[in-house]
């Protein structure tokens, strides 16, 4: 704006545009969010995923995040957002936001200033920063129902017990349990991850003896590949025209099969069929 000689708004002209454009915003988000659950019930319906009272049930992504990264460490953020999305449409059905901080409270309170001001107060979180997510993510399970007519039977998300626990806890829909499947890019990088701590320790936990530097670096510079190769025999079986069991089956061999196939044993590739790899691949 100084570059452009162009004087700024003052903070107050600021936050009354920021007023009148934030009921606008939240009213067309409120709207594409119920035109995402009816789509969303219609597909489930051409399915025939309903239940014996004519609910529609579907699947959906749930995640969320938080003003500050925490890097597995500092986990005190002021304000968390989280979501559900359509696993068909990839649309959001449900967001919620929860905040720890208000300035204007705040500011009210370290002057000592009774009553506190009237103003929209966008605190509304008193408990810790990690169960935010957990908390938006419930509360999308139990308002599903009254807004949508749509039952969310399947979640996808990441390795956080604690919000499928709650979920359990809480029963939104009775008798009828929420299923839990675990998100495929947060089960590749917690492989990775495991991977890697691997590399990294200098004697054997199982035999306790020491594990050669070359050996460790081997396992460093492969991790890429073993994920491809995972991912690989997950999109290679899901293509084949076989019984679904079967596909598991061939899937778990290939999975086992893996570390092998990285590291130039290819003694199993041809018995299974593992990609139609060739003895003499590395």
């Amino acid at each position: 704006m100084a570059a452009l000689n162009i004087p700024f708004m003052s903070p107050g002209k600021y936050q009354s545009c920021h007023e009148k454009l934030a009921g606008h915003i939240h009213n067309k988000a409120c709207e594409n969010m119920e035109r995402a659950a009816t789509e969303e019930a219609n597909l489930a319906r051409e399915l025939g995923e309903v239940d014996d009272k004519g609910h529609p049930y579907i699947t959906v992504v749930g995640d969320g995040a938080r003003s500050k990264r925490s890097y597995n460490v500092n986990y005190n953020a002021l304000s968390g957002v989280a979501c559900v999305i359509g696993k068909i449409t990839g649309k959001i059905l449900f967001l919620g936001v929860r905040n720890k901080y208000c300035c204007i409270c705040e500011r009210a309170i370290a002057k000592n200033i009774q009553p506190i001001p009237y103003h929209k107060c966008y605190k509304n979180w008193d408990s810790t920063s990690t169960g935010m997510e957990t908390d938006i993510i419930v509360e999308g399970f139990r308002c599903s129902l009254e807004m949508y007519g749509l039952i969310f039977l399947r979640l996808v998300g990441d390795g956080d017990s604690s919000m499928y626990n709650k979920l359990v806890k809480t029963r939104p829909y009775a008798n009828t349990l929420v299923q839990k499947i675990e998100c495929k890019n947060h089960l590749l990088r917690n492989f990775c991850r495991k991977l890697r701590e691997i590399s990294g320790k200098k004697r054997s936990t199982s035999k306790n003896c020491a594990v050669p530097i070359f050996l460790r670096k081997h396992v460093l510079k492969s991790i890429l590949r073993i994920r491809t190769a995972c991912s690989k025999a997950v999109l290679y079986r899901t293509n084949e025209e076989k019984p679904l069991t079967e596909k598991i089956q061939l899937l778990c061999k290939d999975l086992k099969n893996i570390p092998s196939h990285v590291f130039g044993e290819h003694s199993k590739c041809q018995e299974i069929g593992y990609f139609e790899c060739k003895p003499n691949q590395s």
